[in-house]
């Protein structure tokens, strides 16, 4: 008899696990509402020049890589939440509370804060991941140390809220260290790895303090009134940083997150110092403060596309669908809408930062996958459209967008709903080729041939075998020396 309980205990368990996603899961709600709210206008007056020599030169290197992925993941993923943002106390159709503890905020974050005793990622494997990336093109990949929930996806001493807790079943697994592990698979693909931190933490009784309630994203006390209370949160930022710049390996970036824990406010944390260590630890290493100012390397707008070319280097911060990390049953953006905005992206001299994440197992959504693959298709055509391109002025013709790398410049021109066939003939104004040289699509060995009008409107002649058989899809490119301007 004892036995046969324990056989239903394990079976009712494992039925609980496998239903929980689906009692929590988002998938439903209401994307209408975005969480804009929170990001800060793009100011590039703001802006600061690094001074570091070896600061520099990685900054320079970083704007020739131009993709970039973020890998979204941490416990949230065992409910099939949006990330941990529900703990937020802001009810809108993005952040939308479900599941049988929604009604009690208070018993929702205990629930919350208990996920990790049972969150157990075994099929987790970012070798799998950082083949897929390099296939895709991807130069650089963040892996998520800590999200705003204050779960530490890396080994700390600093607090037991973390992958490698006794209390988490994965810290018997060889690979719970799983922001080394992410970084390990990443360099051993010739890929730079970085690191991704959030600043405010919701789990510290030092940024929330449990005497009081919680509001908003904000540090819920007088920091002024209760400075003591505030140092120990200095004190863990700063030592968290410290182990991810020593303990995870060599790392190119630090992009810290919580845009509203600045430099002269109440949630001061003391950037200057932070910086010193960091770079004490990782010479060179790039830091990205959002929104700060001061120890921002790189700006890094979210969602939308900057109308113009910045002038600065800048990274569009954006998911490869409806949210950063996996929810179950969403649908990721198709491929025709990912090409179009990187093409957008790097005509204004960006780069991009594809979000995205694994599941509760640890495996990435076949979509991913596919998405990927589709990028990496079209990255092996039009590579060298992109890496180490900047922007020209204009950056556009129409729906023709143009990089440049020294004389050369590419005009790479949109395949529009779904287009599967190049026109016979494609033209854009103000860019023109240089008389005597040759306009060549990339993918194609044979040169066009082409010509420009007094109206300085170029057009080139697709041959028909071509126009049938594109070299790939969604966005074709074409090479050629500019016209010298006297």
């Amino acid at each position: 008899m004892k036995k046969t309980g324990i056989y239903i205990f394990i079976f009712v368990l494992l039925t609980f696990s496998s239903g929980i996603k689906s009692i929590y899961s988002q998938t439903k709600t209401d994307l209408l509402k975005g969480r804009k709210f929170i990001q800060k206008p793009v100011n590039i007056k703001n802006y600061k020049t690094p001074q570091d020599s070896l600061v520099i030169l990685n900054l320079e290197k970083w704007k020739s890589y131009k993709l970039g992925v973020l890998i979204t993941w941490g416990v949230y993923t065992q409910w099939g939440t949006i990330d941990s943002w529900t703990l937020c106390s802001y009810d809108a159709g993005w952040n939308h509370r479900i599941g049988p503890y929604a009604d009690d905020y208070g018993e929702y974050k205990k629930q919350y804060e208990r996920i990790f005793t049972y969150f157990n990622p075994e099929n987790f494997d970012p070798d799998l991941w950082a083949v897929a990336f390099k296939n895709a093109g991807i130069k650089y990949v963040l892996a998520m140390t800590k999200h705003l929930d204050g779960f530490c996806m890396y080994n700390t001493a600093t607090t037991d809220y973390r992958l490698t807790s006794q209390n988490c079943p994965f810290h018997t697994n060889p690979k719970s260290n799983a922001a080394l592990e992410i970084c390990n698979s990443m360099r051993k693909q010739g890929l730079i790895a970085g690191a991704y931190f959030s600043k405010s933490d919701w789990y510290s009784n030092y940024f929330w303090w449990r005497y009081f309630g919680v509001k908003w994203v904000d540090v819920n006390y007088s920091t002024s009134e209760y400075p003591k209370q505030w140092n120990m949160y200095k004190s863990l930022v700063y030592n968290q940083i410290d182990e991810i710049t020593k303990d995870l390996g060599k790392l190119d970036i630090l992009w810290l997150d919580g845009g509203w824990v600045l430099p002269g406010t109440n949630m001061d944390i003391d950037m200057p110092s932070i910086a010193a260590n960091v770079r004490h630890n990782q010479p060179g290493m790039l830091i990205v403060d959002r929104t700060s100012g001061q120890f921002e390397d790189y700006l890094t707008p979210e969602y939308d596309i900057p109308a113009e070319p910045l002038g600065v280097p800048w990274e569009l911060v954006t998911p490869m669908g409806p949210w950063w990390g996996h929810v179950p049953g969403v649908t990721y953006y198709p491929a025709d809408s990912l090409i179009h905005t990187m093409v957008e992206v790097f005509a204004k001299g960006g780069n991009i930062l594809w979000g995205l994440g694994p599941d509760e197992n640890g495996v990435l959504d076949p979509q991913c996958y596919v998405r990927l693959q589709n990028i990496g298709e079209w990255m092996n055509i039009n590579n060298r459209a992109v890496y180490g391109t900047t922007y020209t002025v204009p950056f556009k013709s129409n729906n023709v967008y143009f990089t440049m790398k020294q004389d050369t410049v590419f005009a790479i021109y949109l395949a529009l709903n779904n287009q599967q066939f190049i026109p016979p003939q494609i033209s854009w104004g103000s860019l023109a080729p240089r008389q005597g040289t040759d306009v060549y699509l990339l993918g194609y060995e044979t040169p066009l041939t082409w010509s420009t009008n007094s109206e300085e409107v170029t057009t080139v002649n697709i041959p028909p075998q071509v126009q049938a058989n594109p070299p790939c899809n969604y966005a074709w490119s074409f090479k050629f020396i500019k016209t010298i301007k006297r």
